[in-house]
């Protein structure tokens, strides 16, 4: 149920990642729901009470063994330590205190975790469905060529693309290149993507409840960087990066590279810290962009 907020801020949908890992279509409210952050602040706060627990050992060390901060970490990661550090730590230190490391195997969860479990979060909550036309279609239009589709699109389902709503006609499989609708009311322009929509609402279908942390595990590296960093920028209520009225060249069809079906092929494994370079789309107004070529 919606209660009517006053002067609330307006959603958009933005696209996250780049051509090496594909795009994923996330809601952005400027803010982190209630619901999402009880499902990651005990995550974060437990990774938050490792790195003080990694803190006070280094300092702990460093006054045990009189040497710098700096070299009592290097001691702490011995992969991270100099030459000169490696001679201080031929016996393995940390055994020297158990208790510490004790505490920070109880808490401490890898970055990468985290960085799953927020990006499985955001799935769950906030994925859109978006299907990109390749060819212009006159008013009283039937057949939609697109992108092969990346989720099923069921008889009935509304795709809005602009300012033009298509209502799906029959079911249509994961990779057909047709959306039969019933006539269209407006033009569709080609080389623009529209979203999955809800007339009840007047917003774009979002949410996946069934993505498990296990579908986040087949996806990109690289895309599950990227948002990460889409949560870090919601909860510093901050814009998205990106290139105002552009796409870049050869995006792929708006869909995450994976082999889930709900959203389309294959990850390429990489993991590199990624900033979307696509601008947002304003919600009720234009839900689609004019791609070059």
């Amino acid at each position: 149920m919606k209660i009517p907020l006053l002067n609330s801020k307006k959603h958009s949908i933005v696209a996250i990642g780049n051509e090496n890992s594909g795009y994923i279509y996330l809601k952005k409210l400027g803010y982190p729901t209630v619901g999402e952050c009880e499902k990651i602040d005990p995550h974060e706060y437990q990774q938050l009470q490792g790195q003080v627990i990694i803190h006070d050992l280094a300092r702990k060390i460093a006054e045990d063994r009189n040497i710098s901060r700096e070299e009592a970490m290097g001691l702490i990661f011995p992969s991270q330590q100099s030459s000169d550090i490696e001679v201080l730590g031929e016996e393995n230190i940390l055994f020297e205190y158990p208790q510490e490391m004790e505490s920070l195997a109880k808490l401490k969860i890898p970055a990468n975790q985290l960085k799953a479990i927020v990006a499985t979060v955001m799935i769950q909550n906030r994925v859109a469905y978006p299907v990109r036309v390749k060819r212009s279609i006159d008013i009283n239009g039937t057949g939609i060529l697109v992108e092969e589709l990346g989720f099923y699109v069921q008889d009935g389902d509304l795709i809005k693309i602009g300012d033009c709503i298509a209502e799906s006609v029959r079911n249509h499989d994961i990779g057909e290149t047709v959306l039969t609708v019933a006539p269209l009311s407006k033009p569709i322009q080609s080389n623009c993507i529209g979203f999955l929509y809800n007339l009840q609402t007047k917003q774009e279908e979002t949410g996946s409840q069934d993505w498990t942390l296990e579908d986040t595990s087949s996806l990109d590296q690289e895309l599950v960087e990227a948002i990460y960093d889409f949560y870090q920028r919601e909860k510093a209520k901050e814009q998205e990066p990106g290139n105002e009225g552009k796409l870049p060249a050869g995006q792929e069809n708006g869909q995450i590279k994976t082999t889930n079906p709900l959203i389309g092929e294959m990850s390429t494994g990489e993991f590199n810290p990624i900033e979307s370079q696509i601008p947002d789309f304003q919600a009720g107004n234009n839900s689609y962009v004019n791609q070059p070529g």
